[in-house]
């Protein structure tokens, strides 16, 4: 658990920020070869387990001194889900506690909603992690290999149709 003393009180002690680099997005969950199959875009929804929260510093257009935001991560990987207001409810309501650090141990399943609501009313996809806890001995899952020119160019697309910089969230 950290030792930041603000992760011991409610989540919304901490200001919601922007992504950063190694901030995990929806393009690290597309599964290409079910979108090829398909022709729509279709993502994984890994179950994966909390080992640690923190506290960044992220930096935006918007925001270029930086917010401060809470990240969760994860074993099997060194991507971390920077939480905004409805994964830092979901989280407060199946773990039932406000404080980031009673979520550690916790384990989740993540998901992409496609038409999910940004702050400035637009709309796109973007990671939430589901109301129901996975189902007792479900075996934590690597994140899949995504193909870096698939990842970028969602990532691009995301950010040309909200307007952004690349690898910004909002």
């Amino acid at each position: 658990m950290s030792g930041d003393k603000r992760l011991d009180g409610h989540w919304r002690t901490v200001k919601r920020s922007k992504s950063n680099p190694d901030h995990l997005t929806h393009a690290h969950l597309f599964d290409a070869e079910k979108s090829r199959a398909t022709g729509k875009s279709a993502y994984h929804s890994p179950v994966m387990k909390i080992v640690d929260v923190s506290i960044g510093l992220v930096k935006s257009q918007d925001t270029p001194k930086g917010d401060e935001l809470v990240f969760l991560h994860f074993d099997r990987t060194k991507l971390k889900l920077g939480l905004n207001t409805t994964n830092s409810k979901t989280m407060a309501r199946l773990t039932g506690r406000e404080a980031p650090n009673g979520w550690v141990g916790t384990t989740i399943q993540l998901y992409v909603d496609p038409e999910a609501k940004y702050p400035k009313g637009e709309k796109g996809p973007a990671i939430r992690i589901n109301p129901r806890l996975p189902r007792a001995g479900q075996d934590t899952t690597a994140l899949p290999e995504v193909p870096t020119e698939d990842r970028e160019r969602l990532e691009d697309e995301q950010a040309e149709r909200l307007d952004r910089e690349p690898g910004e969230d909002g």
